[in-house]
């Protein structure tokens, strides 16, 4: 399931995001949360807006909730038909199949070197995985989360 996450959702509405395997939001608009604004100042007291409470940016980069953000609607549509373009319409069918002008014999031999030997030093991850990936076409799911 996917979740296209364009406004406020509060309660039941941002578990089923929760349950979702791709959770797209849109960055100035969208906020996620188990309780909205209203019970937050009627129990707590406190003034807060939708995004303070659980907008797009603090569901990317905290608790990892949101996959991608978008800039609008229409950019959120947009992922949310690139990512099920990888896979087939149905269960029944293979997935989908884009040509591709890599040669089946090409080694990128650096590949072979590139990580460090300490597991503490760090590496571009994003260079090793376009180096693999066919035409260098990656979907990037979660890059503002990082776990602390």
């Amino acid at each position: 399931m996917v979740a296209g996450v364009m406004g406020p959702a509060f309660a039941g509405h941002a578990n089923l995001a929760g349950l979702c395997d791709l959770v797209v939001m849109v960055e100035p608009t969208s906020s996620l949360g188990v309780a909205g604004i209203h019970l937050v100042r009627g129990s707590l007291g406190m003034d807060i807006t939708p995004q303070e409470l659980g907008g797009a940016p603090m569901h990317a980069e905290v608790t990892g909730c949101a996959d991608v953000l978008a800039s609008d609607d229409e950019d959120c549509i947009a992922k949310l038909k690139q990512f099920l373009a990888y896979f087939p319409d149905n269960s029944g069918e293979p997935p989908p199949a884009v040509p591709c002008g890599d040669p089946a014999d090409r080694r990128e031999e650096w590949l072979l070197d590139v990580l460090p030997e300490s597991p503490r030093r760090s590496y571009d991850m994003y260079r090793i995985i376009r180096a693999v990936a066919d035409g260098g076409e990656i979907f990037d799911l979660k890059p503002h989360w990082v776990a602390t």
